[in-house]
């Protein structure tokens, strides 16, 4: 009973941060007034096309991407194609100050001209590097886009928060997502802040992609982004569970290897006892 109460807390607070005009203790002043009062929205593509790929042939994209990176999530890694479709999995175990990262190129001859197709090779990317669901990671990819598009430009926010390995593969004219679709190839570098690339819920850094600026540009949409909102609420108690499950795991590991420890210094305090009690018996014969 008491877990489900503090759940629910849990779910009603962070909705609240979600929904209410609170800063970020992620953000600095400096940030704050350079993306303060940006509202996003997207420019599309809307005329016919020459060639149009089926939703399958879009998500493909990131799934083939997603492939090589879960081979190994905790090295270094890159996968695909400079001249459409490339992520360098930037990942360095050594440094523990700042924060891991995917990025995702759009080369010079990407052809998606839609977030909504953007969205879906994000999530598919997400789906099959870290096993995250269809649903979580399109929310995932919605935060994701939004994000990048809040601080495009703006790399001091991405040199304040991210790990050398990081920053060293960005530049300031390219870094986030222009909202016009026309900006995209050979222009974008889409961030993905990781929080543990484990593979598994959790690997997402949902507070840097869901800070105050995103959740008001998202407020600023006709429906006020509140699905988008809630779902990820939702994303949030899925990581709190996985990381109760975690550390009762760990707990029960610690109990065990204890209770292992006990029982070969026994068998050894056993042994010692029979070594001596033969030693006795053996001066004792000989008397």
């Amino acid at each position: 009973m008491t877990k489900k109460l503090i759940k629910s807390g849990f779910i009603v607070v962070f909705f609240l941060v979600l929904c209410l005009p609170t800063f970020s203790i992620e953000v600095n002043e400096p940030e704050i007034k350079s993306v303060e009062g940006m509202d996003i929205e997207f420019i599309n593509y809307t005329g016919p096309h020459a060639v149009i790929n089926t939703l399958e042939e879009i998500k493909s994209i990131g799934r083939g991407l997603g492939t090589v990176i879960a081979q190994n999530t905790t090295v270094a890694a890159t996968a695909g194609s400079t001249e459409k479709y490339y992520v360098i999995h930037a990942v360095d175990p050594t440094t523990t100050t700042g924060l891991d990262a995917d990025i995702l190129f759009l080369g010079p001859n990407a052809s998606v001209d839609h977030v909504r197709n953007l969205r879906h090779i994000i999530a598919a990317y997400l789906t099959t590097a870290y096993g995250y669901t269809e649903e979580d990671a399109e929310t995932l990819a919605v935060f994701v886009t939004v994000y990048n598009a809040v601080y495009r430009g703006n790399m001091d926010n991405f040199t304040q928060k991210y790990k050398k390995i990081v920053t060293d593969n960005l530049t300031a004219d390219k870094v986030g997502l222009s909202v016009n679709y026309q900006d995209w190839p050979g222009n974008s570098q889409i961030v993905i802040p990781l929080q543990d690339p484990q593979g598994r819920i959790g690997t997402v850094d949902t507070t840097i992609i869901s800070d105050k600026e995103v959740v008001d540009s998202l407020r600023k949409e006709d429906d006020m982004g509140i699905d988008d909102r809630k779902d990820l609420v939702e994303i949030k108690e899925k990581e709190a569970d996985a990381a109760e499950e975690k550390a009762a795991e760990a707990q029960q590991q610690a109990a065990e290897e204890l209770a292992k420890q006990k029982e070969e210094q026994q068998k050894l305090e056993e042994a010692k006892k029979e070594a001596d009690q033969a030693k006795k018996e053996a001066n004792a014969a000989q008397k």
